[in-house]
């Protein structure tokens, strides 16, 4: 029988549904890859999609929808079929446990991101990580910013203890904008001592809001790296280099400018302080993005086009404060 788990006060419904196989879970990593309008690229999404895709896996938890999220802004999908309504499909939040290609095992929390009870359920994904045995967590994303699709996709880090970081200092100086659900669990996790490093993607751009599976590929890396596990990428290679392939064949002239100075500036960058770039091997150092007024500039680009389309963050007035020092 499922068992069901709804920690401290609030409403007497479930808010998260265990398999019984969470009975004898003893997971060391969790890898944390939720879908938010704010993770540029769909970097995570896909990371998720494609583990659970590509590897074996087994469902440990269920959030319940109605706890967690704001139907007016994510309909299910539901389908027509002859006359008739025949299936539904809702969004899905939930940990599986993974294994990667040498059996090792892995939690990892995907699906749509909570629209609400940001922190009821931080709670609960501590108090689970703590019953399944984990004492490291990953948490992966992409981020908008000022690269050219034509280069190697570089990965910044940061972490719950200076220490835990590669060897470079990642992004210097002080940002703040609006928080996703995993920005909040990697600093619960940190302040509850538990070693948390986060991975995040540079995502060009005029890329933003497409899924750029060349992020992922570099995410998928760099988590292998860090964890030793046994992950599959050619998938992901195959489709960034479909996706480059299709992009060349629709970029204009002025498009074109733009990436050919973009590639101008990366380069000179990489060739003048080569160590702040990631290695070609995978595990490479990451590249520490040259100052925080050029990602918060970019950072509030980004969040002016999801306010024009209408996702969180969007109402008037409500603008990201972005400092850099």
């Amino acid at each position: 029988m499922n068992e069901h788990l709804t920690p401290g006060d609030g409403p007497a419904r479930n808010f998260v549904r265990l398999e019984p196989i969470a009975e004898k879970l003893d997971v060391r990593s969790l890898v944390i890859a939720l879908h938010s309008p704010m993770d540029a690229g769909a970097a995570a999404q896909i990371v998720a999609e494609h583990l659970t895709g590509s590897l074996q896996h087994d469902r440990v938890a269920t959030f319940d929808q109605d706890e967690v999220t704001d139907f007016h802004r994510h309909r299910p999908t539901i389908v027509y079929q002859d006359g008739q309504f025949t299936d539904l499909h809702p969004s899905e939040l939930a940990i599986d446990l993974v294994r990667d290609d040498e059996g090792s095992e892995l939690l990892l929390l995907h699906g749509q991101e909570p629209d609400l009870r940001w922190n009821r359920f931080t709670e609960t994904v501590l108090a689970l990580a703590e019953r399944f045995g984990v004492d490291r967590t990953f948490v992966l994303q992409g981020f908008p910013t000022g690269v050219p699709h034509t280069r190697p996709v570089q990965i910044t880090s940061h972490a719950s203890r200076p220490e835990l970081r590669t060897e470079d200092e990642g992004i210097m100086g002080t940002l703040q904008f609006p928080a996703q659900a995993s920005n909040v669990l990697e600093l619960a996790f940190g302040q509850a001592g538990t070693d948390t490093v986060g991975y995040s993607a540079a995502i060009p751009h005029y890329l933003a809001h497409h899924p750029y599976p060349a992020a992922a590929a570099a995410l998928v890396r760099r988590l292998a790296h860090a964890a030793d596990f046994a992950l599959p990428v050619g998938e992901l290679d195959a489709a960034a280099a479909r996706f480059e392939a299709e992009l060349a064949g629709v970029v204009g002239e002025e498009a074109a400018a733009h990436v050919a100075a973009l590639e101008t500036q990366f380069d000179a960058l990489r060739e003048a302080q080569p160590q702040l770039f990631s290695a070609d091997e995978p595990g490479g150092r990451d590249m520490q993005i040259p100052t925080a007024e050029e990602i918060g500039a970019a950072a509030e680009a980004f969040l002016a086009d999801l306010g024009d389309l209408g996702e969180p963050g969007s109402e008037p007035g409500d603008e990201p404060r972005v400092s850099g020092s």
